[in-house]
């Protein structure tokens, strides 16, 4: 992991690069005002290197930030240990995310907090995306709501693959054009839940989204 911070106040990253992590790049837990400004991150290359991840944290945000990653970019969760702590009023705006797996702006999937709110995605452009973009998931018991994606480009093209798993060394890739899901809002208590206690969405706003498909011959699946 790049940088590491739990339960910490009054921080600022400003203007550094973090490269190759071999598992979740950036993390906060339970933490309070944290703010990232004109940080990169690149050469994530092995599953599970995350982006910058929020639990259940207060005032945090992520601006002017380059972000590629081959796991979930920037993530607004809840985790066990934290959970009395909600993550609330949290913005990410004038950002540009580089998925090469996973989801690219998303709430959740891990939610075990009392809730997740006030937080805003704006100005963003995802450039390339595997899995969905803008995705807001809650497998455990967080109230999520007052969630606002305003201003987002998405940019899909014909060589952003379908992701696959590599079992062991023997397995081939095989390039598979996949239809593009840009925005998806999901409920259940699946792999990744930790509590196995439903939640809540409502209260999320999409606005001024814009969809790019650079080969013409892609369809949206909605």
């Amino acid at each position: 992991t790049g940088l590491k911070f739990y339960k910490c106040k009054n921080i600022e990253v400003n203007g550094i690069i973090i490269r190759d992590c071999a598992g979740l790049s950036v993390i906060q837990m339970g933490c309070e005002n944290v703010h990232y400004n004109n940080v990169k991150l690149i050469g994530m290359w092995r599953y599970n290197s995350d982006g910058i991840n929020f639990y259940n944290c207060q005032n945090g945000s992520v601006k002017n930030c380059f972000i590629r990653t081959f796991d979930d970019s920037i993530c607004v969760k809840g985790q066990v240990g934290f959970d009395t702590e909600p993550s609330s009023d949290i913005s990410i705006e004038n950002c540009v995310v580089w998925n090469d797996w996973g989801k690219s702006l998303e709430i959740g999937v891990d939610t075990v907090a009392p809730e997740i709110c006030n937080v805003t995605f704006k100005n963003c452009d995802v450039i390339h995306s595997t899995g969905v973009p803008i995705d807001v998931s809650n497998m455990d018991r967080a109230n999520i709501h007052n969630i606002v994606y305003d201003d987002i480009r998405l940019e899909f093209s014909k060589h952003d693959y379908k992701p696959q798993s590599q079992s062991n060394d023997d397995t081939k890739f095989i390039p598979t054009i996949k239809s593009p899901t840009p925005i998806k809002v999901f409920m259940d208590c699946g792999m990744w839940s930790s509590d196995k206690i439903p939640g809540k969405i409502s209260d999320v706003t999409f606005n001024n989204i814009k969809i790019l498909l650079n080969n013409a011959g892609m369809d949206i699946i909605t």
